[in-house]
């Protein structure tokens, strides 16, 4: 329920989910982020560890190519951080640089590239000390996040004892190795937790972002007030378009007006309504509506024919019908050719006869 006692029942507009993402307030997961470390990470060191084992190597090389008494003083031991720090800055750059662009992908990618300037604006709120502690402790949201960090430490732990489970009884017999297979061995158990470990980890993460997808649709959804108020901040207030189409009928009314001595015919109610006709073949294929007006207006188009001679005939079904359907500056519309067309053919004879 809302604050105002409203139901939240409706999905959130385009604006609302635009004026969302402009706060922060976009579908993501942190779990993708996290899948995704693992699979880029597995991969750069299954494809791309040649450099990181150059690097590994040629550092052993020069450790053992030391020969005679070493004597660890400040200058050797800042050579061998140097020469250490050399090789394990080589040994991580592929790694590292590909899991941080698949990283920074993976994040454009579920905000859609949209920018959240308004996240990062200076609130006061922010630094009071009650509202953090009511998100933090007084929310589902913590809880949730809770639940969600044991279940999925719970299911990796489960799943890697499994995995392991044949493997722990074979650890004692690695004393008895050479090094190289010691480390084959290491590497297929790091391996084995690896493959293990993917399934369940893209489980989480399409899950986890299933879950925020839905609870973000939950807390934008709007009542019946919030899409009245989005509507009438689009379109406007509804009383000051009504005053606007008024003023705008008003100014095409009064243009009109002046337009009356250059009709063939008015057509009037008798008193409630008045339209203003004019026909020119070279105009138009129609007749046209120079002018049109109901009591107050219709009254002063009438005077104005008066003043110039042009022919009044009543019809009252038909200057309804104009008034409803047409519009000034417009032919008549098509269904009503027909019965226009005949009023201004009686009108054009008699105007034939009279000169």
């Amino acid at each position: 329920m809302a604050d105002d006692g409203q139901e939240k029942r409706h999905d959130a507009t385009d604006k609302k989910k635009s004026d969302a993402a402009e706060k922060g307030q976009i579908v993501k997961s942190q779990e993708l982020s996290s899948a995704t470390v693992l699979l880029v990470g597995a991969a750069s060191l299954a494809f791309a560890s040649g450099p990181a084992a150059r690097a590994i190597e040629q550092l052993i090389l020069w450790c053992w190519d030391l020969s005679g008494e070493q004597v660890l003083d400040a200058s050797s031991a800042g050579l061998l951080l140097t020469r250490a720090g050399e090789a394990l800055a080589t040994a991580i750059a592929v790694p590292l640089g590909l899991i941080s662009i698949a990283v920074i992908a993976v994040g454009f990618a579920q905000t859609r590239f949209q920018m959240a300037w308004k996240a990062l604006e200076p609130k006061p709120e922010r630094l009071d000390p009650t509202e953090g502690f009511k998100q933090k402790f007084m929310s589902w949201t913590p809880l949730m996040e809770l639940a969600k960090g044991v279940t999925k430490l719970g299911a990796l732990g489960g799943l890697m004892y499994w995995a392991l489970a044949d493997e722990v009884e074979q650890l004692p017999v690695m004393a008895a190795l050479s090094a190289d297979q010691q480390l084959a061995m290491f590497v297929d158990l790091g391996w084995t937790l690896v493959l293990t470990a993917v399934p369940l980890v893209l489980v989480i993460a399409v899950a986890d972002y299933a879950y925020n997808s839905w609870k973000t649709g939950e807390d934008l959804k709007m009542t019946d007030q919030e899409v009245k108020e989005e509507r009438k901040q689009q379109d406007g207030d509804p009383y000051m378009k009504a005053a606007r189409r008024s003023r705008q009928r008003m100014i095409s009314m009064g243009i009109g007006l002046a337009k009356v001595r250059d009709a063939d015919l008015i057509i009037t109610n008798p008193t409630h309504y008045a339209i203003a006709i004019r026909y020119r073949k070279d105009e138009a294929p129609a007749p046209v509506i120079l002018a049109m007006g109901v009591d107050h207006m219709a009254m002063k188009i009438r005077a104005e024919a008066r003043k110039h001679d042009v022919i009044r005939v009543e019809n009252r079904a038909l200057a309804r019908a104009l008034y409803a359907s047409g519009q000034i500056g417009q032919m008549v519309p098509e269904e009503l050719f027909a019965p226009v067309a005949k009023v201004l053919a009686v009108v054009l004879r008699k105007r034939r006869k009279s000169a």
